[in-house]
């Protein structure tokens, strides 16, 4: 059943999926609205997290907007942490981000661990890609199997694949986007 608590900022979780809730909202109006809750080893603690709860296990949100448009049952083994992370993620696993608004656009994603405030901001899909640093590959659109590391390393290609990039503000090698 629902778990609440005697705080006036306590509530119930009622509707279709909501049983074995345990929420504490700001309001008492909706879970979308919850600071924070956990049900099928997802855990969140932010206001308007992540979406399709059921369908998607182990995930760990924390922060403000964190990927509120998660819908697929597809979206397992996430670890966000950070307003705004992963904010238009859709179909995702196994990633690991951190830092505000890091890989902001992304609909889908696998393997990823993205650090940094503003990082992969317009990658809109990625596999198998290390990224570290503050708006680091902020300008990639895609890509697989880089290692990007550095203050806004890497702002000019729109894909990315097979790379390695070390340096603040260090870019890929002119003309070539692959195997850098």
């Amino acid at each position: 059943g629902v778990q609440t608590c005697a705080l006036p900022i306590c509530g119930g979780v009622t509707g279709a999926g909501s049983s074995g809730y345990f929420a504490i909202f700001d309001d008492t109006s909706s879970i979308t609205n919850g600071l924070l809750y956990q049900f099928n080893q997802n855990l969140s603690v932010g206001g308007i997290t992540f979406g399709h709860v059921d369908a998607n296990p182990s995930n760990h949100f924390i922060g403000d907007n964190v990927v509120p448009f998660l819908t697929s049952g597809n979206s397992y083994n996430n670890t966000y942490y950070g307003g705004y992370a992963g904010y238009n993620n859709q179909s995702v696993h196994d990633n690991t981000i951190i830092g505000y608004s890091a890989f902001y656009s992304a609909n889908s994603g696998a393997y990823n661990a993205i650090i940094g405030a503003n990082a992969a901001t317009s990658m809109y899909g990625g596999m198998f890609n290390t990224i570290i640093g503050y708006s680091a590959a902020s300008s990639v659109w895609s890509g697989q199997n880089n290692v990007i590391i550095g203050a806004s390393a890497v702002i000019t290609p729109s894909f990315l694949t097979n790379s390695v990039i070390i340096g603040g503000s260090a870019d890929f090698i002119s003309g070539t986007t692959n195997n850098n």
